[in-house]
């Protein structure tokens, strides 16, 4: 019996506000009815520990990892690196992806580019963004409904999921303890859009595309998302379906 009950949102410098409101929602969603519940928590706090024995799952959001890295450094990263190790749960999205690689590429070359070593290292190799162009900090002019293929069933085949900015997750060599979830079906090597890591005794989920989104979360008077949005509510039965597929891959 699991006795870790707290589904844990970094909330601080890095995290993009309406990222993390929506990831409180969309595992709030999921918990309805189960004795987990969402907290958000701030850097401080990981800092200060004591969240490791309630802590079902330490999650980051979309944003940008940097931020991350400022915030927490690199105490603060070995303290959650040591908690997935010993049996927790990591989940990372967007920017929580990037911060839980062992490398990123962040719009190398370019004006945002962000290129260098982290220290998770859940995923042992780089993630590399943005996979679809146009990214902007603070603008939806990068957004895309982005197809995913988790090949579970041909019911659940391929998803519509908000993108914004990013990643692809890169292995150089092959690693066993990494499982490709789903795929970027438009993109042409189909690259790995979301990843399950075995860490130690425990489990990450890293993941390119926000799946926590729906299209309901959107703003429908912006004209970047007035495309975007119909497909992902196409999709939104898959979405949560997928949310459990997800939830169970991190042990909850």
């Amino acid at each position: 019996m699991v006795r870790r009950k707290t589904l844990f949102v970094y909330e601080g410098l890095g995290g993009e506000e309406l990222c993390v409101q929506r990831l409180c929602s969309c595992l709030g969603e999921w918990a309805e009815g189960t004795s987990f519940k969402v907290e958000k928590i701030h850097p401080e706090d990981i800092l200060k520990g004591g969240w490791q024995e309630r802590s079902a799952l330490m999650a980051f959001p979309g944003g940008y990892d940097s931020g991350f890295l400022q915030t927490l450094g690199q105490e603060g990263q070995h303290m959650i690196r040591e908690y997935v190790a010993s049996g927790g749960s990591y989940l990372g999205i967007c920017a929580g992806g990037y911060f839980g690689s062992a490398n990123i590429e962040f719009d190398k070359g370019g004006p945002l580019e962000v290129c260098g070593a982290r220290k998770l290292k859940f995923f042992p190799g780089h993630c590399i963004g943005p996979v679809f162009p146009g990214f902007q900090y603070g603008s939806t002019l990068g957004a895309h409904a982005a197809i995913v293929d988790i090949g579970s069933s041909e019911e659940t085949k391929t998803f519509s999921a908000y993108f914004n900015g990013g990643g692809k997750f890169v292995l150089l060599e092959p690693s066993p303890d990494v499982q490709v979830v789903g795929s970027y079906a438009e993109v042409g090597d189909k690259p790995a859009a979301i990843v399950l890591c075995e860490v130690g005794e425990g489990r990450a989920v890293l993941s390119g595309v926000h799946w926590e989104f729906r299209g309901a979360d959107l703003d429908a008077e912006d004209p970047n998302l007035e495309k975007i949005i119909p497909l992902l509510e196409e999709s939104e039965k898959k979405r949560r379906s997928f949310v459990s597929v997800v939830m169970k891959m991190l042990q909850l």
